[in-house]
């Protein structure tokens, strides 16, 4: 109990030291009329806050539900100012404030541009709907997100949001492009700021203010992502921001800091702000239509992930932390590209080795965690592979949330070819009866190595009916044994026990019968007479029926891939 005073103390301080609000001095769009001269601020450089100046344009009516957009064109400050002419407008600059007028008011944020622009024109969100967000009341994150459309040269958009990240292994990192391409945020490669950690609550702060900047941190530690904006205003403990929706995902819960801006990057296509978090001084709690909204004081949950990687031939042993924000579409994104950067700097060489691993997965209210053993060779698919799968059939199961806590991966890396693909059959005896026992003798294939040999031998059942049979050779990677749909999480994780491992060689006899289960409890050998206590209404929902297979299973050094059948005629008669 203790040791959580010294943060609780902090956060209060924090709080304390929030600016607090004075009655805010806003200008309507009702009053804002072309031509209007003011300024916007914003930070360019550290953590110095500058102006530039703005010049209306026009207001756009109804530019969206509910909401009018004012258009503006930008300019430098004075001669000893950054340049917005030059650069346009830039990623991170969203939320800027606006003020218009004399003496100046408040008019909104800078938020909407578009692409390939030529012009540093902008749109500005009214200040009357950022404050109506502001006002909204809090409830438990959801984590729900809309993804963006994709920006046509006539479309205004949020002006995109940089994510910058650092730690992420080259493949990682271009893997992470495309999995965000349609969320607004711009993936950009940048240094580490203090992440979640270091630095004095009370000062951090005091940086809060209108046109600093702000970083919401999706990981920290040994490999950091953070999203960079800019703060409109501040209301005691409230920070309002952006302008626009960050991922329009309604209540979430995110750690908040502010932030240090490295450089502004200008490119062709668009000019961004590199910047960094400073420490955590609270949370994101509304990310809305016209603003988002955070909160001094408040602390976000992180699930923590710790990858211990060993390599046999290198004989080196690292172990990497990080820490990512819950949230059911990032969380695994995160776990997925954190883990896979991990095994990429142990072993550049994606295509030549075997992972073997034990991964375990703390989970919110359950005593005991989930454990899942393999060994997996993915030809370079980190990211594709049965690990990350899976993780992410229980984050993405749409029975219920599963909220992980802790992912711990132990792993050993093996470098070499340890992939055998199956490439042909030889069974005996080809007409068995009843009871007996079949060999099957497997070609393995391995690339630029000597082929290889197994065997595994599967007894039939004694009360199999005559008649032709085919039996599946498969790897455990390609098999999944026919079970019953599940039904809540619980039964979710007891699916994954059944599993089989990737080196695992397979015989498969398809049997012409089903299994009953009732309430995700296998009955097996069920007697005819028992089923009229099963299928009354009230329990018809909880009765369940799946194919069931003979399986027999044999492990080998290798990680078997592919399938091939092989056909076989049952005798009448029964080995006794």
């Amino acid at each position: 109990m203790r040791r959580g005073l010294p943060l609780l103390v902090a956060f209060a301080l924090a709080t304390a030291a929030a600016p607090r609000a004075r009655a805010l001095d806003t200008i309507g769009v009702d009053e804002i009329k072309a031509g209007m001269t003011g300024y916007g601020l914003s930070v360019f450089s550290g953590t110095k806050i500058e102006r530039f100046r703005v010049t209306v344009v026009g207001i756009l009516k109804d530019a969206f539900p509910g909401q009018h957009m004012v258009l503006a064109r930008l300019a430098k400050w004075d001669d000893t100012s950054f340049d917005v002419v030059h650069t346009g407008v830039i990623a991170g600059m969203s939320g800027s404030p606006i003020y218009l007028g004399e003496p100046p008011r408040l008019a909104g944020a800078l938020a909407y541009g578009w692409s390939f622009n030529k012009e540093p024109v902008c749109g500005i969100t009214p200040i009357a709907n950022m404050m109506a967000e502001q006002a909204r009341p809090y409830a438990e994150a959801s984590g729900a997100w809309l993804p963006r459309p994709a920006a046509g040269s006539g479309m205004l958009v949020p002006v995109a949001t940089p994510l910058v990240v650092c730690g992420m292994g080259r493949r990682a990192f271009a893997r992470l492009k495309d999995e965000l391409k349609d969320t607004g945020l711009e993936p950009c490669e940048g240094g580490s700021g203090s992440g979640g950690g270091g630095g004095d609550p009370t000062e951090l702060a005091k940086l809060c203010t209108a046109g600093g900047a702000v970083a919401v941190s999706f990981a920290t530690g040994d490999m950091e992502m953070s999203a960079v904006g800019t703060i409109t205003y501040v209301d005691g403990a409230q920070v309002v921001a952006f302008g626009h929706p960050f991922l329009l995902a309604g209540e979430v819960s995110m750690p908040m800091a502010p932030a240090t801006i490295d450089y502004v990057v200008s490119t062709l296509q668009r000019a961004f702000k590199l910047g960094s978090p400073l420490g955590t001084v609270g949370r994101l709690e509304h990310d809305r239509q016209a603003a988002v909204v955070g909160r001094i004081g408040k602390t976000a949950p992180m699930v923590e992930f710790t990858a211990r990687l060993r390599h046999r031939q290198a004989k080196t042993d690292r172990t990497f932390r990080c820490k990512a924000v819950d949230h059911p579409f990032f969380t695994p994104m995160i776990c997925n590209m954190a883990l896979g950067s991990f095994i990429e700097v142990a072993e550049p060489n994606t295509r030549d080795y075997a992972l073997h691993y034990t991964l375990r997965l703390t989970l919110a209210g359950r005593k005991d965690p989930v454990v899942y053993t393999d060994v997996s060779a993915d030809s370079g698919d980190i990211y594709g592979g049965r690990m990350l799968g899976a993780l992410n059939m229980l984050w993405n199961n749409a029975l219920e949330r599963a909220r992980i806590q802790k992912v711990e991966l132990d792993a050993e890396i093996v470098t070499g070819d340890h992939a055998a693909r199956i490439a042909g059959l030889t069974i005996h005896p080809v007409a068995p009866r009843a009871g007996e026992t079949v060999t099957i003798d497997v070609a393995l294939v391995r690339k630029d190595l000597p082929d290889a040999r197994a065997t595994v031998t599967l007894a039939l059942p004694k009360d199999l009916a005559p008649g032709p049979y085919v039996i599946t050779v498969v790897g455990g990677d390609g098999y999944r044994a026919p079970a019953p749909a599940a039904r809540d999480l619980t039964q979710l994780i007891a699916g994954l026990g059944r599993l089989e491992r990737g080196n695992a060689l397979l015989a498969v006899l398809d049997l012409p019968r089903i299994q009953l289960d009732h309430g995700g409890i296998p009955l097996p050998n069920l007697p005819h007479s028992a089923l009229g206590a099963l299928l009354p209404t009230s329990r018809a929902a909880d009765l369940g029926a799946a194919p069931v297979d003979m399986v027999a299973r044999t492990l080998t050094p290798f990680v078997i891939q592919g399938q091939m059948q092989i056909a076989i005629e049952v005798k009448g008669g029964i080995v006794k």
